[in-house]
């Protein structure tokens, strides 16, 4: 009777809200606690409770809670959504909209269930989603596929790869039918353009960090103020409140061995796509140019973070520029530094350790720390910055790639697999180029589709 009684309620909810007024913010913080930063999560629930809600904005909050990490507010586990309300209680004292039970926030379709509800319940002329947990699951062993992370569920085992990133924010987009506002990382190492890339189509601006966050994350009090306070603002100009209240709320902080280190960043994700050209051009220029002396300068001095394989790509394009004789590797250089400026719309940083930080981070593992899957990202697929990091090694496997090729046939991977040998060849990769002609020969129902764009390469050489 309990159970029947509860699913009445949560419809009657549900129906009353779905005729709720569209105001001009909801804001949608998916907290996943479900692991040792359960206390930073309540606190932070109840930074948002210092705020609330108001005639402008809804403040809406999925709280996955873990065993064993903190005693207060009844010590509940599971999944709870509550709207958010303003309230100084010593516990959390907004109502909980829906009880959800037991929820993998490990899952990126979860991620865009919490989406769909809050769009659908609490319209609003704009959306921030924040994703709130632990970020760099990148260097997570046994992945085959994942290459960065976000929202790990300690009860299910899972977290959000950036495949799952694009889906969340595909699924997201599409049930709006535009564009998500602006999609924020409460979490540490996400300030990097293959996450944006992974948002390209889908997301107008990104808030995050190229550094770790210290584990307090945001300061829900200024960020949340910051959008109440200024509702009809422009989504750019709330992008910029968003970095403020973050870096005001560590100002003159610090530790034994000096400032606490910080660094947070909004930028325009549409942009990407200039960003992507330009890293693009700027590979084929240092690989044509064989200018793999000033390329390895910036891969050992470039600003670096928590993962030394993380680099600032403004910083890692001026060391290629200051270091290069090649004229054609010094204008792509600036054309990376040019892109990279117009997207980032503030960047902020505090601690000379991060002083060199411009706002977007990039992949630039030395070869022992390369993983293989970076191929799937969109970012690998849409530039020769994979190719690039290959020639610097030394170590490109024709046969490997041929094998992984074949292997991706008719899965969702052949894509990347076919973009990485024609680019390469493009680039000059003359042993690819005859074994793929060679395999292509035995093989031509396999190789029918990616021949007759090899072969169009081949002409214009």
């Amino acid at each position: 009777m309990k159970k029947v009684m509860f699913v009445l309620l949560a419809i009657a909810i549900l129906a009353t809200n779905s005729f709720a007024a569209t105001k001009e913010w909801t804001v949608m913080v998916f907290l996943n606690a479900d692991n040792n930063l359960e206390r930073f999560g309540i606190a932070d629930l109840k930074e948002c409770e210092k705020i609330g809600s108001d005639e402008n904005v809804n403040i809406l909050v999925q709280l996955d809670r873990a065993e064993g990490y903190d005693t207060s507010n009844g010590n509940w586990t599971g999944t709870k959504r509550y709207y958010v309300t303003k309230n100084n209680l010593s516990t959390i004292g907004s109502q909980v909209v829906m009880d959800c039970g037991e929820v993998d926030m490990g899952s990126w379709e979860e991620a865009v269930d919490f989406f769909k509800w809050g769009a659908d319940n609490y319209p609003a002329n704009r959306y921030l989603y924040v994703y709130w947990n632990h970020g760099a699951g990148w260097v997570k062993e046994g992945e085959i596929q994942a290459v960065k992370g976000i929202s790990y569920d300690d009860q299910s085992g899972n977290h959000i790869d950036s495949i799952g990133m694009k889906k969340a924010a595909d699924g997201m987009a599409a049930h709006i039918g535009r564009k998500v506002d602006i999609v924020a990382f409460d979490a540490c190492l996400m300030g990097m353009v293959e996450i944006q890339a992974q948002m390209e189509e889908t997301v107008d601006i990104l808030v995050a960090s190229e550094e770790t966050e210290p584990g307090d994350g945001w300061d829900y009090v200024g960020a949340m103020g910051a959008i109440v306070d200024n509702p009809t603002a422009s989504t750019a100009v709330i992008s910029r409140k968003l970095v403020e209240a973050y870096m005001a709320s560590y100002e003159g902080q610090s530790n034994w061995w000096g400032p606490s280190t910080c660094t947070q960043a909004s930028s325009y994700v549409a942009k990407v796509g200039r960003i992507q050209e330009a890293i693009d051009a700027f590979a084929a220029a240092i690989i044509k140019s064989n200018d793999f002396v000033a390329f390895g300068k910036a891969m050992t001095g470039a600003q670096s973070y928590a993962y030394s394989f993380y680099k600032d790509l403004i910083h890692f394009a001026q060391i290629v520029k200051d270091n290069s004789s090649s004229n054609s590797v010094k204008v792509a250089a600036n054309g990376v530094i040019d892109a990279v400026n117009s997207s980032v719309i503030l960047s902020m940083w505090q601690a000379d350790k991060v002083k060199n930080s411009n706002g977007l981070a990039i992949y630039a593992p030395k070869s022992h720390e390369y993983k293989s899957h970076y191929i799937y990202t969109e970012f690998a697929k849409n530039t020769a910055w994979d190719e690039l990091l290959q020639a610097y090694y030394g170590n490109r496997d024709a046969v490997a790639i041929v094998q992984n090729f074949e292997n991706s046939i008719n899965t969702e991977n052949e894509e990347a697999y076919a973009k990485n040998i024609i680019r390469s060849i493009e680039l000059g990769d003359k042993e690819l180029n005859e074994l793929v002609n060679e395999r292509a020969s035995e093989r031509p129902e396999v190789y029918s589709d990616l021949m007759a764009i090899v072969n169009q390469v081949n002409l214009l050489k």
